[in-house]
């Protein structure tokens, strides 16, 4: 049915977010499942390689076994799959190290060709992104890598063709408000895309 890819720094809110959208998807009468990209056993594999080519390739069998194995029969099966970090991840955090060119080749063979019909990028501010990070007791990125790949997200949203939705998070909102934001954009996009 659809393929939904929430995007976004580490610390953005992605999984909080995903985790609301799966029950008001569930709530609304779609059949919804919800996956993690990188899985622990991905980050697992790809943390035995440094940044570079074959770490990508790394992440990549890893998002090719579940795209293939999950996501697309989910899909097929008419599902709404939700994703918390997709292959716009593979270009933002792998291009650093390979070129966006060649990550995106790697992402797209890892997708089988069929990037997610819609991706929200939740575009959190650094310091917020930094302190939830702290929050969970987990800080992946230093402020200043987080403002790199923040830049990054948003060259790619001005680059592509794919279909991309920006909610702007600020540092006052709750995530309930940012959920409703995210519900009205997927919503409204399930509306103009019936299965």
């Amino acid at each position: 049915m659809t393929i939904i890819s929430l995007e976004g720094i580490d610390g953005a809110g992605k999984t909080t977010i995903a985790t609301h959208l799966t029950k008001k998807l569930r709530t609304a009468g779609y059949k919804t499942i919800r996956r993690a990209l990188p899985t622990p056993h991905g980050r697992h594999e790809a943390a035995r390689y440094k940044p570079g080519i074959a770490q990508a390739y790394a992440y990549a069998a890893d998002m090719a076994d579940v795209w293939e194995n999950s996501i697309l029969p989910a899909d097929k099966a008419g599902h709404v799959v939700l994703l918390d970090r997709g292959p716009t991840s593979t270009v933002v955090y792998q291009g650093r190290h390979i070129g966006d060119f060649q990550a995106d080749d790697i992402a797209w063979e890892a997708t089988r060709r069929q990037y997610p019909h819609l991706t929200l990028l939740i575009d959190t501010p650094i310091a917020l992104a930094s302190a939830n990070q702290e929050r969970r007791g987990k800080v992946e990125q230093d402020d200043e890598e987080l403002a790199d790949l923040r830049h990054r997200y948003h060259e790619l949203v001005s680059l592509t063709s794919q279909q991309f939705e920006v909610i702007d998070v600020t540092e006052d909102m709750a995530v309930g408000d940012v959920t409703s934001e995210a519900w009205r954009v997927v919503s409204d996009f399930l509306a103009k895309h019936p299965a």
